[in-house]
């Protein structure tokens, strides 16, 4: 499956969500795949992985610029 394009105010209007630096959480998301992502006037922003915990889902924001 691959990423769907979103907008930073989507993700936050739909998810709780973390953000981390770029490949800060790589080694915890390196089995995963990104559902979402973000792109700018500069190209790519960043990726939103999405990991449910305790029956709430939440949106890992990683990347270059923008994350929630």
């Amino acid at each position: 499956m691959g990423k769907i394009k979103t907008t930073r105010k989507q993700l936050a209007e739909n998810f709780q969500c973390i953000g981390f630096g770029y490949c800060s959480i790589q080694n915890l998301l390196q089995y995963e795949n990104p559902r979402f992502y973000t792109c700018g006037t500069y190209g790519w922003n960043f990726d939103g992985y999405i990991v449910e915990h305790n029956g709430m889902e939440y949106c890992l924001t990683t990347g270059y610029r923008g994350m929630i």
